[in-house]
């Protein structure tokens, strides 16, 4: 989007515009905005076990790097990054980042990144098959 990448899944959760009923309604037990502000409905402490180890030492690296931040301080860092489009800023909506650009931000070989897509259209095909015999 203009200011940055966002998963458009989540950021349709968000909005209250997830085209899966199911998944608003269980995002929505635990959520709510107000204003621009996500708020937890839940108030206890919050659960890592789904995070590996890994995860969460990315999540403390980003937070202490870049927790001062003023919004408009971090649209310009995130408009920095080598996977980041220009042509997105003049989108009104979103624009997808290209996977390629992405890997290789991550310093994905050639050899990983086609590994990679090819994984991906695998999985691609096995869901419209799936799908097609109503298994989904």
């Amino acid at each position: 989007m203009q200011h940055g990448p966002v998963l458009s899944g989540l950021y349709d959760l968000i909005r209250e515009k997830s085209k899966n009923a199911i998944e608003q309604a269980e995002w929505n037990v635990y959520f709510y905005r107000n204003n621009y502000d996500l708020i937890s409905r839940i108030k206890s402490e919050c659960s890592y076990d789904e995070l590996s180890e890994a995860e969460l030492e990315m999540l403390d690296r980003v937070n202490k790097k870049y927790k001062t931040l003023s919004y408009d301080k971090l649209i310009d860092k995130v408009h920095e990054f080598p996977e980041w489009d220009s042509k997105a800023k003049d989108c009104s909506t979103s624009y997808p980042l290209d996977k390629i650009k992405i890997l290789k931000a991550l310093n994905k070989s050639k050899k990983e990144i086609n590994d990679i897509i090819s994984l991906e259209k695998e999985y691609a095909e096995r869901d419209r098959n799936f799908k097609e015999k109503g298994l989904m």
